[in-house]
């Protein structure tokens, strides 16, 4: 890994400084303010420093094309005598066989008359294990599989969700619980109900809202953010202004750049929680301040307080946990306790398109009581978005079983 380090007046012009040297793909090890040295450093304002770093790519070695020829002759002769032996191994266990086959002939003839008694002993015990296969048989068709709860088995329920949701169907209908039709029709008032209405953006009596985007890496959260900010901006014509917080990765920061280029919104880049304080401050005119955070590892304390010093500074800013359908069960639950520190938020969820089944956002649901908001099902900006409709997600979780 190549480390370097670099000096600006500011942190723009020092991460300009990296971008320049070492690419997009530099990662942030350090910043920090540092003193000029000597009288001067007393009167002048501190600089900035930032420890940078960039992979090295290693020099691929030199191909020696006469070794590969004589490798791929070695590997075919050693094939070649691998099936040769093979071949002869088989012959072998054939003449095996027969002798075998030959030998056991010549014994049932000689013992003709046990063999038919053996037969005889044999048919009887099949009968009695036929009758007793009837039984069993018969005993299975008594417990008869609820298939309702199959399917939500088969998308990745949580057997606490489904047992809570054959709970609470039974309530309904006490006196019905044996017809199916009924059962089924339950099941999708008592999902549509857990599910619940989504979560609305709109701004309460004109006032500006802060939207911070949470949750961990590789879920989509910065496409996600354009997805929204593109709707607020061309469809409903608001004011957004965009601010970015990971600066982990100076690629993350173009991304969200190339999207407010895109949409010809401002993007302001905050290092702590008192630059967002001055950002909110110069965008205090705008409907909307939407807030990309870096990913965390759900599995690691770091990064908790500094997120949520960042949150703290918006005041009254609102939260999307953003997670993907593609989590298994146990991944959700560990997501959920790991910003279990943020009080409140609502839930987002990307990748539904890549997604082979739906429970991870009922069990999300289930364990949070967090309202849901939108669903990603694809790449296209703006129009992969939709709102977490109770019906609609009722129904694919359900199929033809909720109408």
């Amino acid at each position: 890994m190549n480390i370097k380090r670099y000096i600006g007046k500011t942190t723009h012009e020092a991460m300009a400084r990296v971008k320049r040297d070492l690419g997009s793909e530099a990662v942030i090890l350090h910043t920090r303010k540092i003193k000029q040295k000597g009288i001067r450093g007393w009167f002048s304002k501190p600089l900035v420093e930032v420890i940078a770093a960039v992979e090295e790519k290693q020099p691929e070695p030199p191909v020696d094309l006469a070794q590969q020829l004589q490798s791929a002759i070695n590997q075919a002769n050693a094939e070649q005598t691998a099936s040769d032996n093979q071949y002869q191994a088989e012959i072998r266990d054939l003449k095996d066989q027969v002798g075998n086959l030959t030998e056991l002939v010549e014994n049932v003839i000689k013992n003709i008359d046990v063999a038919k008694d053996a037969a005889k002993v044999q048919e009887a015990n099949a009968s009695t294990v036929d009758v007793a296969g009837d039984q069993v048989d018969a005993a299975d068709t008594t417990s008869a599989v609820n298939p309702i709860l199959e399917k939500l088995r088969a998308q990745n329920v949580s057997p606490a969700v489904v047992d809570e949701i054959d709970r609470r169907v039974a309530l309904l209908a006490l006196d019905q619980a044996d017809n199916m039709a009924i059962y089924a029709a339950n099941t999708g008032v008592v999902i549509r109900d857990m599910i619940g209405e989504p979560y609305s953006m709109e701004s309460v009596n004109g006032a500006r809202q802060v939207f911070f985007f949470v949750g961990p890496t590789g879920v989509g959260k910065t496409t996600t953010l354009a997805k929204i900010a593109a709707k607020l901006s061309l469809i409903d014509e608001k004011r957004v202004a965009l601010i970015t917080a990971d600066t982990y990765r100076i690629a993350a920061v173009d991304q969200l750049k190339t999207y407010s280029e895109i949409l010809s919104i401002p993007l302001d880049v905050v290092y702590e929680a008192e630059d967002v304080v001055a950002v909110l401050e110069k965008r205090a005119d705008y409907d909307y301040i939407l807030v990309d955070t870096a990913g965390r590892n759900h599995k690691l304390a770091e990064g908790k307080d500094d997120l949520k010093a960042l949150i703290d500074a918006a005041n009254q800013a609102h939260v999307f946990l953003v997670m993907s359908l593609t989590s298994s069960a146990q991944d959700i639950e560990s997501i959920l306790k790991s910003y279990a520190f943020l009080e409140d938020y609502k839930l987002i969820f990307t990748k539904m398109d890549e997604a082979e089944t739906l429970g991870s956002l009922l069990n999300a649901k289930y364990i949070s009581n967090k309202p849901l908001s939108f669903i990603t099902n694809g790449q296209s900006v703006p129009d992969d978005i939709v709102e977490a409709d109770a019906d609609r997600l009722t129904r694919a979780l359900l199929g033809d079983s909720y109408e």
